[in-house]
């Protein structure tokens, strides 16, 4: 919010700018004439066009940011987004936000209705038990370096997809900062996709590969 309270300041102070440029370029004691009153009339129109295009852009780009201790809050905000949408994946590393009793309710509900798709190093226990009631599950243990990315992608492979990805800044030090990105408007949106596809492919590449050793 302090973002965008900070370009209307500059809008306003631009606009301002050019309507006192615009005034005095007039010559002295004469009115304004018809076409500096059609500038003028223009500012006006665009400055109210530009700052709606801020305002725009800053929720669909908008931020939640949790402190780093408010767990309750976090998976109270996972549950509401995983709720909201059809097919889920999640690209995580211990899913230390589904510990709650409600959200192992829904993931389990998700994983039984196959709508629930999770993405991570290794199989640990709450991912095997949803594994057990139908999710699937993609490890990706043979990777040198463990991805720093965290996401949730609801809707998947339908138009309406968004995700919503754990990043941050120095500005937001200690705190758990959660974007949301919708198809199409984002390149976030587009590699969040492409890890999916990466990384679902590896694992279905090496589960056929051990299953052929096995045979």
């Amino acid at each position: 919010m302090i973002d965008i309270l900070g370009k209307a300041v500059g809008l306003i102070g631009s606009f301002g700018s050019l309507i006192v440029f615009i005034i005095n370029i007039k010559p002295k004691d004469l009115h304004l004439t018809t076409f500096r009153w059609g500038l003028i009339i223009a500012c006006i129109v665009f400055f109210f066009l530009f700052l709606a295009l801020e305002i725009i852009d800053y929720y669909r780009n908008r931020s939640h940011i949790f402190k780093i201790e408010d767990k309750d809050k976090i998976e109270n905000y996972m549950y509401k987004w995983i709720l909201k949408g059809d097919r889920v994946a999640i690209f995580t590393r211990d899913m230390s936000w589904a510990k709650g009793n409600k959200m192992m309710k829904l993931l389990s509900s998700k994983a039984k209705r196959d709508e629930l798709m999770i993405f991570l190093p290794k199989l640990i226990s709450i991912a095997e038990k949803l594994q057990n009631e139908g999710a699937e599950i993609y490890e990706y243990p043979e990777l040198i370096h463990t991805p720093m990315s965290r996401f949730t992608m609801i809707n998947y492979m339908r138009d309406n997809a968004e995700v919503a990805i754990t990043g941050g800044s120095p500005k937001h030090k200690g705190k758990h900062v959660i974007f949301e990105y919708s198809s199409g408007e984002n390149p976030v949106f587009s590699l969040a996709k492409d890890m999916i596809e990466i990384v679902k492919k590896s694992s279905d590449c090496k589960r056929k590969s051990t299953e052929g050793e096995r045979q």
